[in-house]
């Protein structure tokens, strides 16, 4: 469940970070000029400036914060991942156990050898 709320984050990192590269691009090609300026449009050009830079930075404030939120949860992953799991410990009791038999084993031999040459 962690796994897949995960990687909804992180695909969505990756779009909005995509989203926010294409913004300050979209309405340009590489062949056309800027249309020059008269005096009067300076003042719009600088509010929209404005306004673009305004919502770049509500952005950047917005994706800062999630990539927090991962970050935090990428932690948490880790730090679970690095402690044993239900899984390891029954491994590890049952290499335990079988060690036990093998010695059980070769006792029960060395008694039964002794046994059949006494």
């Amino acid at each position: 469940m962690r796994l897949r709320k995960s990687r909804r984050v992180v695909h969505l990192v990756f779009w909005l970070s995509v989203s926010m590269l294409t913004v300050p691009f979209t309405g340009w090609t590489a062949g056309q000029q800027p249309a020059p300026e008269s005096s009067a449009q300076a003042p719009e050009r600088q509010r929209d400036c404005a306004a673009v830079l305004a919502v770049v930075e509500e952005q950047n404030r917005k994706l800062q914060q999630e990539l927090r939120h991962i970050k935090r949860e990428l932690t948490l992953l880790n730090q679970n991942m690095e402690k044993p799991g239900i899984r390891e410990v029954i491994a590890g009791v049952g290499f335990i156990l079988g060690l036990f038999g093998a010695v059980a084993l070769f006792s029960l031999r060395r008694r039964f050898r002794a046994d059949r040459e006494a």
